[in-house]
């Protein structure tokens, strides 16, 4: 169960920010939660787009 909680709480925060939720499963293989925070934090977010 504890394992689960950290996709989801990616999935959720990425979904939220207009990206593609599914890639938080990329945190299941070695090194993979490096290239879904990497792409978080230099990918434009739709999101914050649509604010304006």
């Amino acid at each position: 169960m504890l394992g689960i909680l950290p996709i989801w709480f990616l999935w959720r925060t990425l979904g939220r920010a207009g990206l593609i939720g599914a890639m938080a499963l990329l945190s299941l293989i070695p090194l993979g939660i490096y290239v879904v925070l990497g792409v978080a934090a230099f990918s434009p977010w739709p999101a914050l787009e649509q604010r304006d």
